[in-house]
């Protein structure tokens, strides 16, 4: 008897550690997340309290039907109807898989039709339209009694199962977060976590939740991207980046004096250069004895700088240095280099902020240097000498400034 107790005994060990084994081996499953969205036709007869509760009538009823799928609601109201359109707004809701189901008929002949995508491979899954008999009408009254068992048969052998053995074991106290955008994109997320995206389009970065999380995305090529989140699980977001501005007109006012510029950027976002046109025809000066001024002349420049800081910030600040011509225009006269001061050099230290989706308020200090052999002649030609500083052969104005608006093209 003691000889077959042993072999029994090791017998129990051998299958109880076999069967610790294969639990240790068995793949670990991430659980697909599925975005429902409820919609009518015009004719369907559901005001909107209706469709609400009806919508989650329907999603308690597929979450029954399939437990190992997430229910998500979208996180904004639908705006493209395509199928890409609900692929972002799945994403965007932390959804990897989505379905459209259309109410028509409500009142008397009900009638379904749902459509539902897969996000991860981009496949159709569910393309189907549902009838019921006349008199199955679909109302608030009705629904203790809903199942929905015709939509949720629908759900049978869709969404295939993600392995998730090769993801991290995480804290439950953290989500991953993926962020889909333009390779190179790089993502810095309040409280100093950043991460690049990849060559495929797609950066994961885990951090801890529930909490807000502000995510700006910074692209060499793109405008920058500012975007505020609440997380509290796992969850897949889709960036838009458009095109970053490579030209940019102002139109400003140097002191009292109208000018007009074109910047190229070649650097989006970072290095610009600028050529501009400021007239002294006309005026504003605002005297007791005049309210316009008029001198026949006009500075051409042309300007190279660069922006401080990053570009989502609220105001940016840049720095610039360049040269300018000085034409006179005299009536009766043709347009020439005007021969006391032709030419000089000029600083520019400006700020800008956004009064738009592409237009910008500026402000710029530009000091300028002007190159000149008399001094004391272009001294007499000036109305005032506030903010003038003669030199041997050239003179300072300190008092330049220009302010104007900015439209990113």
């Amino acid at each position: 008897m003691t000889g077959l107790t042993r072999r029994a005994a090791l017998l129990l060990f051998l299958l109880a550690a076999s069967c610790l084994h294969g639990q240790e081996q068995a793949p670990r499953v991430a659980p697909r997340r599925l975005m429902l969205v409820v919609g009518q036709a015009d004719a369907a007869g559901l005001t909107e309290e209706e469709l609400a509760v009806v919508s989650r009538s329907m999603l308690l009823a597929l979450q029954e039907a399939r437990a190992d799928l997430v229910m998500a609601e979208p996180a904004r109201k639908v705006q493209d109807p395509s199928d890409d359109g609900m692929s972002r707004l799945a994403e965007e809701s932390g959804a990897d898989c989505w379905m459209l189901v259309e109410i028509s008929g409500a009142e008397r002949e009900p009638v379904f039709r749902v459509r539902s995508r897969d996000v991860l491979n981009g496949s159709t899954v569910i393309e189907a339209t549902v009838r019921r008999q006349t008199g199955e009408a679909i109302s608030v009254m009705s629904l203790p009694n809903e199942h929905w068992d015709d939509l949720t048969a629908l759900l049978s052998g869709a969404y295939a199962a993600r392995q998730a053995a090769d993801l991290p074991v995480r804290d439950p106290g953290s989500a991953l977060l993926t962020v889909r955008a333009l390779p190179g994109t790089v993502l810095t997320f309040s409280g100093g976590t950043k991460a690049t995206v990849g060559p495929d389009g797609a950066a994961e970065v885990t951090l801890p939740v529930p909490a807000a999380y502000e995510l700006r995305a910074a692209h060499a090529s793109s405008a920058s991207v500012q975007r505020s989140l609440f997380i509290q699980s796992d969850r897949v977001l889709a960036i838009e980046q458009k095109p970053a501005s490579r030209f940019a007109v102002d139109a400003y006012a140097l002191i009292c004096w109208p000018g007009l510029a074109v910047s190229f950027y070649p650097v989006p976002e970072r290095v610009f250069v600028r050529a501009g046109l400021t007239t002294y025809l006309v005026g504003l000066v605002l005297r007791p004895e005049t309210v316009f001024t008029s001198d026949p002349l006009t500075n051409f420049d042309i300007i190279g700088g660069w922006y401080l800081g990053p570009a989502y910030a609220a105001a940016r600040v840049y720095v610039g240095a360049g040269g300018f011509l000085r034409f006179v225009h005299a009536p009766g006269w043709p347009m020439r280099l005007e021969p006391l001061a032709p030419a000089g050099v000029q600083l520019v230290l400006g700020a800008e902020t956004s009064i738009g989706a592409s237009a910008r308020f500026f402000a710029e200090y530009e000091p300028m240097l002007y190159g000149t052999a008399t001094p004391e002649l272009l001294r007499s030609t000036q109305r005032s000498s506030a903010g003038w500083v003669y030199l041997s052969r050239a003179a300072l104005h300190l008092l330049s400034a220009r302010i104007g608006i900015r439209w990113l093209l």
